[in-house]
């Protein structure tokens, strides 16, 4: 897998929060296929959200290394 440093963090305040589902916009950080990223992602975050300076599990496809996915599951290191 690839991984991802979270470079922003926070709340989304243009999103209505249904219930106990908190949407957060990080920005990460990434190499794919020799090239840097700058990436948003709208994200659910349940308990702890992304900090900054969190390394974070991410997926992207091969073909457009721009689509990624960050793996929730997988917090590398926090800050």
């Amino acid at each position: 897998g690839e991984n991802g440093a979270v470079i922003e963090s926070g709340r989304n305040k243009m999103t209505v929060n249904l219930e106990s589902e908190k949407i957060y916009v990080v920005k990460i950080k990434y190499f794919a296929e020799g090239k840097e990223y700058l990436r948003k992602k709208w994200i659910k975050a349940s308990n702890r959200p992304p900090q900054v300076g969190d390394i974070v599990a991410i997926t992207y496809q091969k073909q457009n290394p721009k689509k990624f996915k960050v793996i929730f599951n997988q917090l590398l290191s926090e800050k």
